[in-house]
């Protein structure tokens, strides 16, 4: 049994002194920009920097969809992790972004699926606060494709759109066993193939893939015991 968290960085940025358990991961090199929401900025990074010497993994590489990181961020690492590397059942697989960084509790083994939730408008349902906000022209295009592609997923989803925010799990900040990770990467990837075939049709592309893996996390948990780690925010540093 072991634990693997990886630590999504888009730019060099301080490498913290963690244990063994935490790995840097490289997220989209093959992009020359980066969509913040409405907007697409040109990327200005010097790969010479001491900082790619201490990196051990690149979403780049053999099966990968780097190429998608402009869209879907550091959903790439997810991927990459998912099609090249080996792991036993009893493993915990965990992300976190270079923000962010996880810290799982000394009993993590008694949960299956570990996360944080989002701490704010906590008493807001997850629809009014998160998703028609963004949504409101994609929404329509999302619920038919869950209804003709996922219509086992309907239900849920509705159900998971009335909960509080407080209920709504991170999407890039878990950890939980490998089989669970398995399932996790095969639901949302089956997803984001076919937000793949339509990306021009999208407003805002990243929030939507947001939405679906926030979802499968809570799905997840929903039949899995999720437990709840911390409330995190932009810019917090969980493990100290």
């Amino acid at each position: 049994m072991s634990v693997n968290i990886f630590i999504s960085y888009h730019k060099p940025d301080e490498l913290y002194n963690l244990p063994k358990e935490y790995k840097p991961i490289f997220v989209g090199k093959d992009c020359k920009t980066v969509r913040l929401g409405y907007k697409t900025l040109e990327k200005n990074i010097d790969y010479n920097d001491n900082f790619f010497k201490q990196i051990e993994y690149y979403d780049n590489i053999k099966n990968n969809i780097s190429y998608q990181n402009s869209y879907v961020s550091e959903l790439t690492s997810a991927y990459w992790v998912w099609k090249n590397l080996k792991f036993n059942n009893d493993d915990y697989i965990g992300f976190c972004a270079y923000r962010r960084i996880i810290n799982y509790p000394p009993d993590y083994k008694s949960y299956k699926v570990l996360t944080n939730y989002y701490g704010n408008k906590p008493n807001e349902t997850i629809k009014d606060a998160w998703i028609l906000p963004f949504l409101y022209d994609d929404y329509p295009k999302l619920l038919h494709i869950i209804t003709n592609n996922f219509p086992e997923d309907y239900v849920k989803f509705k159900r998971f759109e009335r909960e509080l925010m407080k209920n709504m799990p991170l999407r890039n900040n878990f950890l939980m066993k490998y089989p669970y990770f398995d399932e996790y990467c095969s639901r949302l990837f089956s997803y984001n193939e076919i937000f793949w075939k339509r990306k021009d049709e999208w407003k805002l592309y990243g929030h939507m893939i947001e939405i679906i893996s926030s979802f499968i996390l809570w799905d997840l948990g929903a039949k899995n015991e999720l437990h709840y780690i911390s409330p995190s925010h932009d810019g917090t540093i969980l493990y100290k």
